[in-house]
């Protein structure tokens, strides 16, 4: 049958089982009264938390993450971490396996992608999809979502990786999600971005960092 997402009255109806619902997100602290119906709803309990993106930073330059992956525990969400940097395929295969719900944090993009394609963890994720799972990315976990992510560019340090094929998961397949678009320091550069990857073709999605995107496979709906 339908699942449905409930928010603010409205309904989100989700097509069929095999759909997987993505939540993207800037800054999860900031959107955490927006996300915590939308988990409430999707039955998020537990979750497999890929914090790789932030390897390229010191520990003590990692607070942000600490808050970010705060925010969902905050919200009853049990988090099982696994870096995927190092890992191989089958041992992220069982992994995965074991879990509904995916959260990936932000950071590097570049570095994430590396990694996930090293591990193999973009291909089985591709299998994952669907089946009612739910992917939530924020910031750098937004952006590996779509269906390549150089268009993140100067956002992001593209030297942390040895990368040369810029193509994303392809979670979300038909628009660019530019995160931070309100941000202090990154939100000029989003909107110079959001510019040129226009001028391209693209169709862009800017995110603030108190915004939410839902995809149910068919609608996108910005919360």
């Amino acid at each position: 049958g339908l699942s449905s997402w409930f928010f603010g009255g409205g309904r989100l109806y989700l097509g069929g089982t095999n759909v997987m619902k993505l939540i993207l997100a800037s800054m999860l602290n900031k959107s955490q009264s927006k996300i915590s119906p939308i988990l409430k709803a999707a039955g998020v309990k537990t979750a497999l938390c890929i914090p790789t993106a932030a390897n390229v930073y010191s520990p003590e330059n990692r607070g942000w993450q600490t808050d970010e992956m705060n925010t969902l525990q905050q919200l009853g969400v049990e988090l099982d971490i696994f870096d995927v940097e190092g890992k191989a395929p089958q041992e992220v295969k069982t992994k995965m396996e074991a879990h509904t719900a995916v959260y990936v944090t932000g950071g590097n993009t570049y570095y994430l992608l590396d990694h996930m394609r090293r591990s193999g963890f973009d291909e089985v994720i591709r299998a994952w999809a669907g089946n009612g799972r739910t992917y939530i990315g924020c910031s750098a976990g937004a952006v590996v979502a779509c269906s390549r992510i150089d268009y993140i560019g100067a956002m992001d340090d593209p030297s942390q990786s040895t990368l040369t094929d810029f193509t994303g998961l392809g979670l979300y397949p038909n628009n660019l999600v530019m995160v931070h678009a309100d941000h202090q320091k990154y939100g000029p550069i989003a909107q110079d971005l959001k510019i040129e990857w226009e001028r391209k073709g693209n169709r862009v999605v800017p995110l603030n960092d108190d915004q939410i995107l839902l995809w149910d496979g068919r609608e996108t709906e910005i919360l």
